[in-house]
């Protein structure tokens, strides 16, 4: 059998304020005894359907049901404002790519997956340099927003990958690669500015490699570019000092260990081939900085007197670990300044030690 449905009911009555509450208990006294007075009986909602209203002021239901509106006319009225400011939003995203790079980046958008990987490494690193800028889009880069939108919501409010990448297109892959074009001389140019006010150290010499070899900065590179110029000016002044600490101890350590080299030797070539077993034992060149690695500067025993030299342990610049053994390649850059190095046909062990004669005192022999 088919159970009824009972439609809620609402009674107003315009009667005394005795009246009034003596009907609200004598309603309330029935309700109790429908349900048995119990508590699990009202919960299971059996007269949930019923509400009731006594008025002693004197309205009639026309003034009741008015009033009621109000409320329901001021929130209706509220969300349609909210839902037409919604879509004023989503429309102005749609046609300023600049705004919505501003909303995506307020957001703090991250993708993850194949939506820029397949870009490319370099492809990716521009679109996320694209997408972390602030400055005003030119054609090259709205092209290139464009594919990258692509790879977003429908919705530009939500500020969201899509759920799989979206293939790029042949006008996706021209766009991006077109900025890249535009990015890379853009990021050479103030690799050599920085080089110029600072000095190329290991971080912008890697830099520049990168570009040189068709690669592009990624965001965090680009980012702390100057910092990291600054960083290595201060280092290079700190393995200076190093080095020529290291000069002196060595030309103290030759005299010592002039016996490790044979006469013969000695009177060809002088102190270079003392010179070349101390480096030998006490310098290393960093990996990744490809840069001399000095030993620590030894503490005082006591007046005059100095602890054993260590080897060294870590890169000045990196602070990496992964040292190679000295490479006599660096010798020119040990004895002079640092990027003066001999390569090739230049690194003779005549060429050093004629530099090494002009720069030491003593006639050149040990």
């Amino acid at each position: 059998m088919e159970r009824h449905r009972f439609c809620p009911c609402l009674l107003f009555l315009t009667t005394t304020e005795t009246r009034a509450i003596s009907l609200l208990k004598t309603l309330n006294t029935l309700l109790d005894k429908r349900v048995g007075g119990s508590y699990y009986g009202r919960r299971r909602g059996y007269m949930d359907w019923f509400a009731t209203a006594a008025c002693a002021h004197g309205l009639t239901l026309i003034d009741c049901l008015n009033k009621a509106r109000v409320a329901y006319d001021a929130t209706r009225a509220k969300e349609e404002a909210e839902q037409r400011a919604r879509d004023a939003d989503r429309e102005r995203l749609r046609t300023k790519p600049e705004a919505r790079r501003a909303y995506l980046q307020e957001k703090h958008l991250r993708f993850h997956g194949e939506h820029l990987a397949q870009f490319g490494e370099v492809g990716a690193n521009a679109l996320l340099l694209l997408l972390a800028s602030t400055e005003p889009m030119s054609d090259v880069e709205r092209d290139a927003f464009s594919a990258l939108a692509r790879q977003l919501d429908d919705d530009p409010l939500e500020a969201e990958a899509t759920p799989e990448p979206v293939p790029q297109t042949w006008i996706d892959t021209e766009a991006v690669a077109s900025l890249v074009d535009v990015y890379r001389p853009q990021q050479q140019a103030r690799v050599h500015e920085l080089a110029h006010r600072y000095g190329e150290g290991p971080a912008l010499h890697r830099d520049r490699k990168q570009l040189a070899d068709g690669g592009l900065l990624g965001s965090y590179s680009w980012d702390s570019l100057e910092e990291r110029a600054k960083r290595d000016q201060d280092t290079r002044r700190e393995q200076e000092r190093l080095r020529l600490i290291y000069l002196a101890r060595r030309e103290r350590e030759a005299r010592q260990r002039k016996h490790e080299a044979g006469l013969a030797a000695r009177l060809a070539h002088g102190r270079s081939v003392v010179y070349a077993i101390v480096d030998n034992d006490e310098l290393r060149i960093c990996k990744r900085c490809d840069e001399v690695v000095y030993p620590p500067e030894p503490e005082r025993r006591g007046p005059g007197t100095y602890q054993t030299p260590r080897q060294p342990s870590r890169c000045h610049f990196c602070v990496g670990s992964e040292l190679a053994a000295w490479d006599s390649a660096y010798q020119s850059e040990l004895e002079y300044v640092p990027g003066k190095r001999l390569l090739g046909g230049d690194l003779t062990l005549a060429a050093i030690d004629g530099l090494m004669d002009d720069h030491e005192n003593g006639g050149g022999r040990l």
